[in-house]
């Protein structure tokens, strides 16, 4: 596989870019780590599309995630056949090197969107990860954000999908609000500014602390936004789904209703749960 990637990325640009990819595949396939990297495939398959994000022109500014601590409750997975609960599960920027870089339209006055590809590099750990010998998983959850109009509010939309050893396949949905859907993000009117302006170091940081704002109201369209976001994150995984429809409009019932984050469903079982996700984040313009 190694072989094949790097004569098929040879003859351009992205080589260069993932050539450090390469190399951790081959770090990664000589075993001895109890860290499961799950989107080193991601890494290497995905390069493509995110090399093209990172050509687009100046119509768009790099946008990345550069703090992250959360925590998602508890949900049970079948290990070997035998259910069990993974415990409280924490969520951290992961330190896996990596080029993929979200991108954001910058916008100008209230009443303009903003559109953002957003990609969260994170590292997940967890007591049950523990008991089967894993310090922690490494993942991309990668998806959609739209700021909304007359508001500092950004929703997001992302996914992956997770192959852990001794678990079935698991694929991930979150739907949040990066920050409060009804109150804005923190940091002064002109930290914000400058944020939604695409000014190379602006930052924002907010807790995540999904509202009912965030799937209602006449510029929020939940299902579009996860349908778009599907959309991108299929660059990057292969999802073993029979109805992708069905599965987004499930997922999001389940976020409304229990108004939880995260969608955590099964294929092999057609096993889904929900999680509530609590934190920080922030985000930041720039390279």
């Amino acid at each position: 596989m190694e072989k094949e990637l790097a004569e098929c990325l040879a003859a351009n640009r992205i080589y260069r870019i993932y050539e450090g990819g390469i190399t951790m595949l081959r770090k990664l396939f000589n075993g001895r780590r109890k860290v499961v990297t799950v989107a080193v495939a991601v890494v290497a398959l995905g390069a493509f599309g995110a090399w093209i994000w990172a050509q687009v022109g100046t119509q768009t500014v790099p946008l990345r995630v550069t703090a992250l601590e959360a925590e998602l409750t508890s949900i049970k997975v079948p290990v070997n056949g035998i259910w069990q609960e993974t415990g409280p599960i924490k969520i951290s920027l992961s330190d896996v090197p990596t080029q993929l870089v979200g991108q954001m339209t910058p916008s100008g006055p209230l009443g303009e969107r903003t559109t953002a590809r957003i990609i969260w590099p994170v590292s997940v750990s967890a007591p049950l990860l523990k008991k089967l010998d894993l310090e922690k998983i490494d993942a991309f959850l990668i998806g959609v954000g739209k700021r909304l109009p007359y508001s500092d509010s950004m929703i997001g939309a992302d996914f992956t999908v997770l192959r852990i050893p001794s678990l079935p396949l698991i694929i991930v949905d979150n739907y949040n609000c990066v920050w409060k859907c009804d109150q804005g993000p923190k940091g002064s009117v002109e930290e914000k500014s400058a944020f939604w302006q695409g000014k190379p170091g602006a930052e924002l940081s907010s807790t995540f602390n999904l509202r009912e704002a965030a799937f209602q109201g006449r510029d929020v369209n939940a299902l579009e936004l996860k349908r778009e976001a599907f959309e991108v994150a299929k660059s990057f995984f292969s999802f073993p789904l029979k109805d992708a429809d069905s599965f987004l409009d499930k997922a999001l019932k389940l976020q409304r209703e229990n108004m939880h984050e995260i969608v955590v469903y099964m294929p092999e079982l057609d096993s889904y749960q929900t999680a509530d996700l609590s934190g920080t984040v922030t985000l930041r313009v720039g390279p």
